[in-house]
């Protein structure tokens, strides 16, 4: 990556680096160092307001003028002047991300300088032997947020104006992930408590997996923001990014909380389907489909153009496939482990209780997750139905949320109100045999009703 033949990186640097920029920072710098040093004699208050000035610095202005980097380009009508120049995607990405950054980073270093040499530890929150931690942690997880402001305005520019899905997707899990491991942050706040937490059996402090966490992230989101850089310039690429970063996110979950009484290969592969399951639905719901769509990806694969076919295959419709493809695979381990059928489950459904319990032997679930592969294929069909039918995408979201509801709140109910026993008969909660019929039979349903639907070249063989 050699950033002085990047012509997009050096005219950022010019845009942003002026002489009176580079002394006015210092000079800034100094003089509130000056004023706080002459009210405050040790230097507590020095430390704690450079680690302040540097957070807010990496997280909050440098977000903001990756962001406004693009928005710039796009309202002031130069955008595709750059996506018709010769630069590459990686040229424009690390150009907007490093180079429009750099006076910013400049801002950074000087805060760091003043926080590591005010004779204070980096931060209170991991302890103070931990100061290079803190200072990875927070670089990474600038790096992060930098990246899904490059991907949020870029989401929206493809060739046709059409709303792309897959790299705003890829922000709002990235931030749910975050949510699930900043809690570990707040678990030590003094230096003399040392507690340890495990992930897949190895002992490790919360502050280094959260570091390591942050470190993940930043790699995602770079290749994030390569991605939807590739996607506005129109390069054709195969939707694999986003499946992948759900599975890993699942795994990663699973490591921390997911069940102990199941195996090392059973225990990431339940956290990654459980992933790609949750945001199958979410992106069904949230994702236009289109039966003319599978109709050109038909006719690409008819053609021979497999590399083109695929490439038109939206968020939903890989996360769905993945999930679905996991799910099978987990059902197969579990099965070929010898183990029978979970009992005594509650009826608020599988899914708590493979996420949250660890009474329920998963690994012996195995009929659960062949029902979850027969109900999301079931549920991604209705979904192609609902924009068939429906004209607006509102209405199409709400068809799909309702139903949604009926299909695993109102049938599961009016079942239990029948007999104690009669969620049973819908959802695997304590044997998965008559679900997987029930599955089965309405994904057929949903599967002939589908088909009647499609335009005649997609359902007509060759003449």
């Amino acid at each position: 990556m050699n950033m002085q033949s990047n012509p997009e990186f050096r005219r950022q640097l010019w845009l942003q680096l002026s002489a009176t920029r580079l002394i006015l920072a210092p000079v800034v710098i100094a003089i509130v160092v000056a004023l706080l040093a002459s009210t405050e004699p040790t230097s507590t208050a020095i430390h704690g307001t450079a680690w302040v000035a540097l957070s807010l610095t990496v997280l909050f202005w440098g977000t903001s003028v990756v962001g406004t980097s693009i928005r710039d380009e796009i309202t002031g009508r130069t955008w595709n002047q750059q996506r018709m120049s010769r630069l590459t995607p990686w040229q424009l990405t690390a150009g907007k991300l490093f180079g429009a950054t750099s006076y910013v980073w400049y801002v950074a270093l000087l805060c760091a300088l003043v926080a590591i040499f005010s004779g204070r530890a980096a931060s209170s929150a991991f302890g103070p032997h931990n100061t290079a931690i803190e200072y990875v942690f927070l670089l990474a997880l600038g790096l992060f947020a930098h990246s899904v402001a490059l991907m949020a305005p870029l989401a929206f520019q493809s060739g046709s104006g059409e709303a792309r899905v897959s790299v705003p997707s890829i922000a709002v899990f990235a931030l749910v992930f975050v949510a699930f491991q900043a809690a570990p942050l707040g678990v030590s706040r003094s230096g003399s408590d040392v507690i340890n937490t495990e992930w897949f059996g190895m002992s490790t402090t919360p502050q280094l997996l959260a570091m390591w966490t942050a470190l993940s992230l930043a790699a995602w989101g770079l290749l994030g923001a390569w991605r939807a850089m590739r996607q506005a310039l129109q390069v054709r690429q195969i939707p694999w990014a986003l499946p992948a970063f759900l599975a890993f996110m699942g795994v990663w979950v699973a490591g921390s909380v997911g069940p102990t009484d199941t195996s090392m290969l059973s225990r990431p592969l339940i956290g990654a389907t459980l992933a790609l399951a949750l945001a199958a639905w979410v992106l069904m719901l949230w994702e236009p489909q289109s039966l003319f769509a599978w109709q050109r990806i038909r006719t690409h694969w008819a053609a021979g153009e497999r590399t083109r076919a695929i490439a038109g295959v939206s968020a939903a419709t890989s996360v769905v496939v993945c999930a679905v493809i996991g799910a099978l695979i987990v059902a197969a381990v579990n099965a070929m482990s010898g183990g029978a059928e979970v009992a005594g489950a509650g009826s608020t459904g599988f899914f708590m209780q493979t996420a949250m319990s660890s009474k329920v032997s998963l690994a012996s679930h195995a009929g659960a997750f062949l029902w979850l592969a027969l109900v999301l294929l079931r549920d991604f069909a209705f979904t192609l139905m609902a924009d068939t039918f429906t004209t607006s995408p509102k209405r199409r979201s709400a068809v799909i949320l309702l139903y949604l509801l009926f299909m695993y709140v109102a049938i599961p109910a009016a079942l239990q109100a029948l007999s104690s026993e009669g969620s049973e008969w819908w959802l695997p909660t304590a044997h998965a045999a008559v679900p997987i019929v029930m599955a089965l039979t309405t994904l057929l349903a949903m599967f002939g009703a589908l088909m009647s639907q499609m335009p005649p070249s997609i359902v007509s063989t060759k003449s």
